[in-house]
């Protein structure tokens, strides 16, 4: 029997070290992680694996947060994809799945992509 194709999340964090840290932690637990440390970079490797969720920080080098949910917005492949904001700044309003501040606890991280990605998104 052939393995069950990972589920994919991409992941836009410019601090290596959480960057680092997030994928291990997604590793572990069986997704499949791509990882970009900033937004322009990031919608290239969207296109690319075509990932089930994404887990950004706002505040970015080059294209920050903002921008990329604004181009994300206009990209028919990646408009339906779930959104995870993992971020120090208090919270803004934004359209994501979910805001979750930093630190985040692992379990309350991997619970969340869970989640979201089974449940996938009403609007698709």
């Amino acid at each position: 029997m052939a393995d069950a194709p990972k589920r994919k999340v991409l992941l836009i964090e410019d601090d290596g070290g959480e960057r680092a840290a997030v994928a291990e932690l997604l590793s572990s637990a069986g997704f499949g992680v791509v990882s970009s440390d900033e937004g322009r970079k990031a919608l290239e490797l969207a296109a690319a694996v075509r990932p089930q969720l994404v887990i950004l920080d706002l505040v970015t080098e080059g294209m920050n947060g903002w921008e990329f949910l604004e181009r994300r917005r206009g990209d028919p492949a990646l408009r339906d994809v779930p959104v995870i904001v993992l971020s120090g700044r208090r919270r803004e309003p934004l359209d994501v799945d979910l805001f979750l501040s930093k630190p985040v606890a692992p379990e309350q991280l991997l619970r969340a992509v869970r989640t979201l990605i089974s449940r996938g998104r009403a609007r698709r």
